[in-house]
């Protein structure tokens, strides 16, 4: 088994009428620059998209298993910031298992580690060229849900991809008889020569 882990690469804030998130982009790297949502207070947010990972894993590998990290805060006394709905996006659309959790979050950065619920693909299949596209990703959306102000805080998403290579062409040892190969008839004829002691 390898594995590749991936940093998103872009971090965007999907329109809707739900509350925005500000600094999306702040998703890419685990340095306290994070993205930030409005206040909610009962109410839920936009998705937060993260894509554009950059893997690179070979055309002939075969997909085991993906996990999603994410690194998560929240602030407001009393507020209960949850996952309302975690999903994983191939070719930009949402596939597979949907992703919760109860809350709260914690009110220091903390790195919640998401795997399949129905199997270690997310209950759909995968290729490679799938993961490596740039509209492979997260999005993810929070919610409040006790009726005290709070925010939700993302500091970064990475994800891991494990898969087994291709077996390796097999060539024969050193000293292995090979069976001769010859090159086709051109038109003269091959002559066996005995040797005489």
């Amino acid at each position: 088994m390898v594995t590749q882990t991936r940093s998103a690469g872009a971090g965007a804030d999907i329109a809707s009428a739900d509350v925005a998130w500000a600094n999306p982009g702040n998703i890419t790297a685990s340095d306290a620059a994070r993205a930030v949502s409005g206040t909610l207070n009962s109410t839920q947010t936009r998705f937060l998209q993260a894509t554009s990972f950059g893997f690179v894993i070979p055309t002939d590998a075969t997909i085991t298993a993906i996990t999603v990290s994410y690194e998560r805060s929240q602030t407001g006394a009393g507020a209960n910031i949850l996952l309302r709905a975690g999903r994983l996006l191939k070719a930009g659309v949402a596939v597979g298992d949907l992703q919760d959790d109860p809350g709260p979050w914690a009110t220091s950065d903390e790195v919640v580690v998401l795997s399949g619920i129905t199997n270690p693909l997310w209950n759909t299949t995968w290729t490679p060229a799938q993961i490596n596209a740039s509209d492979f990703g997260f999005k993810m959306q929070v919610a409040e849900d006790s009726g005290n102000d709070g925010t939700a805080r993302v500091d970064h998403i990475s994800i891991t991809v494990t898969f087994t290579e291709a077996a390796a062409a097999t060539l024969p040892f050193y000293g292995q008889s090979v069976p001769p190969v010859y090159p086709p008839n051109l038109g003269f004829t091959r002559f066996s020569t005995t040797v005489v002691p």
